[in-house]
């Protein structure tokens, strides 16, 4: 079964960003995207695993320098 695509007002509730940010994260590369249109300004789609791999990626991880004190 295909995975599910999700739209960008669906990954803004997720993440807690807008829309603005997603297509910032996209141009730079961030966060991979498909367009469902041949315009440069067509709709972006993303996939569930897209989206939990750049949360992944951006965790935040403690600083050990601080668990030592």
């Amino acid at each position: 079964m295909p995975e599910k695509l999700l739209t960008s007002t669906e990954v803004c509730d997720l993440l807690g960003i807008t829309t603005r940010t997603i297509s910032r994260l996209v141009a730079r590369g961030d966060l991979r995207a498909m367009r469902i249109t041949a315009s440069p300004f067509g709709e972006l789609r993303f996939t569930e695993s897209d989206i939990k791999a750049y949360i992944r990626r951006n965790r935040v991880k403690p600083d050990s320098r601080r668990a030592a004190s």
